[in-house]
């Protein structure tokens, strides 16, 4: 997870996520878009907030990044 923070908050040198647009697609789309395949519904369950708060893009993005099924990939 903290090698995912690192990168989805652009503090790797030469590496440039665009956050931002991949929170905005949403956690299934963003999912299946990066891996190529649908993902789980528990993980898509276990990265979504809940409460309907907004959770900052780059913490949604690392939290994917994270996620065992993009990890699979």
């Amino acid at each position: 997870m903290a090698f995912a923070n690192i990168l989805a908050a652009g503090q790797i040198a030469g590496v440039k996520v665009d956050a931002d647009a991949i929170a905005a697609q949403g956690v299934r789309r963003a999912l299946t878009d990066l891996t190529g395949y649908e993902p789980a519904n528990e993980t898509v369950a276990a990265i979504e907030n809940p409460s309907g708060e907004r959770v900052a893009p780059p913490v949604v993005t690392a939290a994917i990044i994270a996620s065992p099924d993009f990890q699979k990939r």
